[in-house]
């Protein structure tokens, strides 16, 4: 499809819902924050506290999300992972990105003003401080958690309009298992 100059961009729930090792993650579009000591929660109305083992959790209307993803380095591991058997390297990021963005707008007329966003992935650990604003919903569709890190992904995202503003920011007991709610 690439030799056509089509690409398939697809939601973030494809890949939450991807039985694939590689490829499915059923945290995309979420980021958990989840300390390893208890959780201090004031109600500043109220002076109410309350303490506990809390997880923290941002996430995007992720159904309308849609991002193409890319590796930034040539890596035959990454071949083996994913079942390639080729490569398309980009030499130039901004004129590619400026490109998807023409066909985009020129097919679609849902997008979201920002329009086409496109960064490297930034790697998390629940346990530790994000390198990214994770209450900006905007960052949410570049996070994900560390265990895929080997993957060294760069992402392009569109959105529908509103889909990047945080869908949900809840706390819940560590205990909450998140999988079946994601893949919901």
């Amino acid at each position: 499809m690439l030799e056509k100059g089509e690409l398939l961009l697809s939601n973030l729930t494809r890949f939450k819902q991807m039985e694939h090792e590689a490829r499915g993650d059923c945290l995309e579009g979420c980021h958990v924050d989840n300390q390893d000591n208890e959780v201090i929660i004031t109600n500043i109305t109220t002076g109410n506290i309350i303490k506990g083992p809390y997880n923290f959790l941002n996430s995007v209307r992720h159904e309308k999300v849609f991002i193409y993803c890319v590796a930034r380095r040539l890596d035959a591991a990454l071949f083996r992972v994913f079942g390639a058997d080729r490569c398309v390297e980009i030499l130039d990021i901004s004129e590619f990105a400026r490109r998807v963005t023409r066909a985009v707008r020129r097919q679609l007329n849902f997008i979201d003003p920002v329009g086409l966003l496109h960064r490297p992935v930034t790697y998390f650990r629940p346990n530790a401080p994000c390198d990214l604003d994770v209450s900006e919903g905007q960052n949410i569709p570049f996070l994900k958690h560390v265990t895929f890190s080997d993957q060294n992904e760069y992402r392009f995202v569109f959105a529908r309009k509103g889909a990047l503003t945080p869908e949900r920011r809840i706390i819940a007991n560590q205990d909450w298992n998140t999988v079946p709610d994601h893949l919901n």
